[in-house]
């Protein structure tokens, strides 16, 4: 159920590619240099790299406000949303030790 709440949010604020891994992080593209210079060129995709970073960075704030601490300590050092969302589905829809074991500890955590 959480997985299916948290997809509707993150497709409405169109989000969802950052989520999924279709929307990839940039790489820097400088403009090529006919002559040799001192100063700092800026990348030609900065405005890019900028948006990416920004709805990355909003994505995780989206899935970050639905995770209790516990959860949230397993994945807090991901930086691309993509990795972030695959740490989530292989603990809770793997059949892997760490999925039985976390889902062991919540289920002594909430008891019915």
């Amino acid at each position: 159920m959480w997985k299916s709440q948290v997809t509707l949010v993150l497709c409405h604020q169109k989000l969802l590619p950052y989520v999924n891994g279709m929307k990839l992080k940039l790489t820097t593209i400088y403009p090529s240099q006919s002559r040799k210079s001192s100063t700092k060129v800026d990348p030609t995709n900065l405005k890019d790299i900028e948006d990416w970073d920004q709805f990355n960075l909003e994505a995780q704030i989206q899935i970050f406000m639905t995770l209790d601490y516990e959860v949230a300590s397993l994945v807090n050092r991901k930086e691309v949303t993509a990795n972030l969302w695959s740490a989530l589905k292989s603990h809770f829809e793997g059949k892997g030790l760490m999925a039985v074991a976390m889902l062991a500890s919540l289920a002594i955590q909430y008891p019915c």
